[in-house]
């Protein structure tokens, strides 16, 4: 299985492939839908760990990132390897920063804020 995804995860690989595999992700094809999932979701747990430390948090924000990206291929028109990577990075960074403005703003009408803010 390591050496199936290093493989995967090669300049060659992904370059030849890449845009077959969109064309089909747009067709909602399950098997191109997890093989890009398989070739992104590292660097992308990455993104979204930078962003929320708790990891468990991260999956939740990485599957729901995966997911919009998937409803919202038809859209996306393939011009490189990078635009793909791109584009997949701002929807992870998109849904952690809303993800981090919901928590911040449930703790501000929650009054735990208010419990530990000292006003001297």
């Amino acid at each position: 299985m390591r050496r199936t995804k290093a493989f995967l995860q090669t300049k060659q690989f992904t370059g030849l492939i890449a845009k077959k595999l969109i064309k089909e992700a747009k067709k909602e094809s399950a098997a191109a839908q997890k093989c890009l999932f398989d070739l992104m979701s590292d660097k992308m747990i990455l993104v979204c760990r930078r962003y929320v430390k708790n990891y468990e948090d991260a999956e939740e924000l990485l599957l729901d990132g995966f997911y919009k990206f998937f409803k919202t291929l038809s859209s996306f028109t393939y011009q490189t390897d990078g635009g793909v990577y791109a584009w997949l990075k701002k929807i992870m960074i998109n849904e952690c920063l809303a993800f981090l403005r919901k928590k911040h703003s449930s703790l501000k009408n929650s009054g735990l804020r208010d419990f530990f803010y000292f006003d001297f």
